[in-house]
Order: C-alpha cells, then sequence, then structure tokens
C-alpha cells in the first residue's frame, strides 16, 4: 500500500470516529478536512509530515477507543 492510500485509509478511520473533539484535532493537526489528491500527496512525500501524521492518528485511535 502507498503512502497515499494509507493516509487516505487513516482518514477515513477517524472519519468514522464520529467523535467531533478529535476531528478538531485531526483537522487542525493532521490531514485537513476535504484534502485532496495532492495534498495528500505532499504529506505523503514529506517525511516529517507523514510521520508526524502517522502518530497523530495511533494516538487518536487510542483515545476512539478508551471512550
Amino acid at each position: 500500500m502507498s503512502r497515499v492510500e494509507l493516509l487516505k485509509e487513516v482518514n477515513e478511520v477517524i472519519l468514522d470516529t464520529g467523535d467531533e473533539d478529535i476531528y478538531d484535532i485531526w483537522f487542525t493537526y493532521g490531514i485537513p478536512d476535504e484534502c485532496d489528491n495532492d495534498m495528500y500527496k505532499e504529506i505523503a512525500n514529506d517525511d516529517d509530515s507523514y510521520n508526524y501524521i502517522m502518530r497523530l492518528f495511533v494516538k487518536l485511535f487510542i483515545r476512539s477507543i478508551e471512550k
């Protein structure tokens, strides 16, 4: 799976949480709301951004299942 595909998948997982508090954090510090393919590619090509977003995803996902 490519980085772009993985970013799209983790974005869907976050959206599926249905948690507005998590959305606020995700859209501010993670993947922007209404992210297009160019933005996904830009994030995927930047190691620091990609790694940051993946770490944020893990933290938010854990938070969503602990509720």
